[in-house]
């Protein structure tokens, strides 16, 4: 509570980033995230499976879509830290404000994103 005024909210928390100690937190849940990836790229053999598993190389290696980064600092910095984990920088494509418009993006075969399990079908 605020300035005598009750807010609830739901934030994407970065790991290495401080919450405000004045309010209390309550995680909802931690998902991981999994590539979304054009089907036809997977039909056509563009990617790399290990034991039907996407290789990181080809995750590293294929066109980025991702939210801009100051709408949504906190997921863009863990996207991108799993290309830093690799030593690597991520090829941004394109930029867009809504999930449902990059795993649209996605399915017309511009690139892959990475997403919250929940987000794919």
């Amino acid at each position: 509570m605020l300035d005598e005024k009750t807010d609830a909210g739901i934030i994407i928390h970065a790991e290495n980033t401080k919450l405000p100690a004045e309010l209390n937190y309550q995680k909802l849940l931690s998902e991981p995230l999994i590539a979304a990836v054009p089907a036809a790229w997977v039909r056509q053999q563009q990617l790399t499976l290990n034991d039907g598993k996407l290789c990181p190389s080809s995750v590293i290696e294929a066109p980025l879509i991702i939210f801009p980064q100051h709408l949504a600092p906190a997921f863009y910095s863990l996207v991108m830290s799993y290309y830093t984990s690799y030593g690597k920088n991520a090829h941004i494509v394109q930029y867009a404000i809504q999930m449902q418009t990059i795993i649209s993006l996605v399915a017309a075969g511009m690139g892959i994103a990475l997403v919250p399990t929940h987000c794919v079908i």
